[in-house]
């Protein structure tokens, strides 16, 4: 699962769909701008890229619980 900062700036009260801020992937350098709530779901679904930071947990060890 991937971790995200989301910093929204502003919204328009006349149009709810126009909204302004900046998306960060946690662990990863960069940023990226959206204007609407279609580009940040965008930025938000976009598929993880191999070798873009954050691996993917294999499986637990043999007799190790998750709590």
């Amino acid at each position: 699962m991937q971790s995200f900062i989301v910093r929204i700036y502003r919204t328009a009260e006349k149009d709810t769909r126009r909204i302004v801020g900046v998306v960060e992937k946690a662990g990863e350098a960069g940023r990226q701008a959206f204007t609407r709530y279609d580009e940040l779901w965008d930025i938000l679904t976009e598929p993880k890229r191999p070798g873009s930071g954050m691996k993917k947990r294999s499986s637990l060890k043999a007799g190790s619980a998750r709590r």
